[in-house]
């Protein structure tokens, strides 16, 4: 039950405590906090956390707005249980898929444009880094307030040198990739 999250967690050299007002989801294998401008991914299982390796392979992005695994957090017992990442506001894309929406909004089709020019500019700074996106759906990107700008998360499936994906949904599969 969330009412009993309370944890401390050591991040670098510094102890952070956790607890339910932090709580903002759950994502995939583990829970999500932000605290200050922090988002905290704790995995429910530490033997599915990413691996280190993965981690600084992950590293190399550096556009601003392709949020990846920053520095591990440590439980009490000095055991690897998750990240931390720049924690962002917005919603999930897909939101921008029903005209009724975007209406209601005042979203114009020239945003729209914008917008979908700013996902080939993530997809195009993440390929130039060597790196393979093997989940682009509308889930793994969100749109910020203001409708200007899209954020990647949800990065530690991506493809790496060392780090095959191990699955490709048929859906998002870039038939011409020679991955």
């Amino acid at each position: 039950s969330l009412s009993s999250i309370m944890s401390k967690y050591t991040v670098g050299t510094t102890s952070v405590d956790l607890d339910q007002r932090h709580f903002v989801g759950f994502g995939g294998e583990g829970k999500v906090f932000v605290r200050d401008k922090t988002a905290f991914k704790i995995y429910d299982d530490p033997k599915c956390m990413l691996p280190l390796a993965k981690i600084k392979e992950l590293s190399v992005l550096d556009h601003p707005r392709i949020i990846k695994p920053e520095t591990v957090i440590f439980d009490s017992k000095k055991q690897s249980v998750g990240y931390t990442m720049k924690a962002v506001k917005g919603e999930t894309v897909c939101v921008l898929f029903t005209k009724a929406y975007r209406q209601r909004n005042g979203i114009s089709d020239s945003q729209i444009l914008h917008l979908v020019k700013d996902l080939q500019s993530l997809v195009e700074a993440t390929h130039k880094k060597g790196i393979v996106i093997v989940d682009l759906n509308e889930m793994n990107y969100l749109v910020n307030n203001a409708y200007s700008e899209l954020y990647a998360i949800d990065v530690n499936s991506y493809q790496t040198k060392n780090f095959p994906a191990t699955v490709i949904l048929p859906h998002v599969r870039d038939r011409h990739a020679k991955t």
